[in-house]
């Protein structure tokens, strides 16, 4: 039997649907017709889908300002942006913070604020004298930037809300013999993490673990067999020539080229500072935690070639080193605030990762300076700050709505929606934890992070 001709089937099936009103076809209803999992009429207005056609306009997307759209729904003028943490070649930066990892061990090789490096070097080939950020099993063998152990530095967190280079090394030291070396074969593996948050503060982790126990090793210009000196350091410019530790209250010259001032053996988290001689001069304020027992600080002036200063960490000094594994936590922030010693501010903000404040229901995780949320999970959190926070606060908040986040503070039953970019920064990570910085949190305040139809009420 002769079909009918093409035209006439497709007048047909448009008559036929004409006459049967079928209605498009929407798979998620009515209320969400472009399945971005936002209603066009959410709990909350704030909260509802501007453009219910548009899977890429919705309360949880980013709104990009080179377009007309509002892409985030959220409309009025639009402040100034907070600065997130980006990457730079080798490394990191955020506002005039860099910190870069292009060393041979992957090390740090540079951190500046603005024009001035912060950190500093030598030439000195020998295991003397400490350098940039580094590792020492002294005399016999030390890992910086200027070091030749063969090291990777990798990125393991992107930013713009946290970002974090995981750098690995392993050195066999021989035995003594009449280089470098101890009284046992040690190999000497390192995992530092370097993480860096949009406040500026960096967090370094290091985790060293020796092979095999040593009582005695040589090095350079030492050939009789010392008990070996194992740190973890920071060395500063020349220019940053006076330092304080808890519970100091003002700051101390370095001692003489060559000599170290020994500090007490910290029981609990300390908090620290190094800075110049004039207001002209940049400020580094320190936080120090200790997972493991340390043996004690000093504030050394090193003295072969170049003078810098560095404030140092022993977790052996003078005596036999144990197998095992040996870690520390180190957080610094740099500003320039007119004054010779650390601003309050920056003491506030490093005191704040030593004795972390209380947010409820988190838990504070000390090797990236973060605050995890441990509460029941859902499609919308709260997170209350029972003591505020002046320096910044990274969020982490696990299993995040894959639909998009939005962020609201507030108190009571009075919520306000935050706008992303200008009141937080929000990355989200691959196994959908949400990372988001708040530059401040208000005591008593509580910050709601949800996705569609965890928003607070109106």
């Amino acid at each position: 039997m002769p079909g009918f001709p093409r035209g006439c089937a497709a007048i047909a099936l448009a008559g036929l649907a004409a006459c049967l009103d079928i209605p498009p076809y929407r798979p998620c209803g009515d209320g969400d017709r472009d399945c971005d999992g936002w209603p066009a009429v959410g709990v909350n207005p704030m909260a509802s889908d501007c453009d219910d056609d548009n899977v890429l306009v919705n309360p949880g997307a980013e709104d990009d300002p080179g377009t007309t759209a509002i892409e985030d729904c959220f409309g009025g003028p639009v402040g100034a942006g907070l600065a997130p943490v980006v990457p730079v070649t080798a490394g990191w930066q955020v506002g005039e913070l860099t910190l870069e990892f292009a060393s041979a061990s992957g090390m740090p090789s540079g951190l500046r604020f603005g024009n001035a490096e912060i950190l500093a070097g030598n030439p000195d080939a020998c295991v003397r004298d400490e350098r940039m950020a580094g590792i020492s099993l002294y005399p016999a063998f030390g890992v910086d930037h200027a070091s030749l152990q063969a090291g990777t530095a990798s990125a393991v967190r992107g930013g713009p809300a946290l970002a974090a280079t995981q750098v690995s090394w392993a050195q066999d030291v021989p035995m003594a013999t009449t280089g470098f070396g101890c009284d046992v074969a040690t190999r000497v593996t390192g995992t530092i993490d370097f993480t860096i948050q949009p406040s500026g503060r960096v967090v370094r982790r290091d985790r060293v673990t020796v092979s095999a126990g040593v009582a005695a090793c040589a090095g350079c210009a030492d050939t009789d067999g010392n008990p070996p000196i194992f740190t973890s350091y920071l060395t500063f410019s020349p220019e940053l020539e006076r330092y304080q530790v808890e519970p100091a209250v003002t700051s101390t010259v370095f001692p003489v080229a060559g000599t170290a001032a020994d500090l007490p053996a910290p029981s609990a988290p300390v908090v620290g500072c190094v800075s110049g001689a004039t207001a002209a001069s940049p400020s580094v304020g320190l936080a120090w935690r200790f997972p493991t027992p340390s043996a004690g600080m000093r504030a050394r002036t090193t003295g072969d070639t170049r003078v810098n200063h560095a404030m140092v960490v022993d977790w052996v000094n003078g005596g036999a080193l144990a197998a095992g594994t040996y870690e520390l936590i180190t957080a610094l922030a740099v500003e320039r605030e007119g004054v010779v010693d650390c601003s309050v501010a920056l003491r506030t903000a490093m005191a704040e990762f030593a004795r972390p404040p209380t947010l409820t229901p988190t838990s504070f995780v000390a090797e990236r300076g973060t605050y995890r949320y441990t509460g029941d999970e859902g499609v919308g959190i709260m997170i209350t700050a029972d003591q505020g926070v002046a320096g910044g606060a990274v969020l982490e908040v696990p299993n995040a709505s894959e639909r998009g986040v939005t962020v609201w503070r507030g108190s009571g039953a009075a919520f306000t929606r935050l706008r992303r970019g200008q009141d937080y920064l929000l990355q989200l990570e691959a196994d959908r934890t949400a990372v988001i910085y708040l530059p401040a949190l208000v005591v008593g305040t509580a910050i709601v992070v949800s996705g569609p139809g965890g928003e607070p009420p109106p």
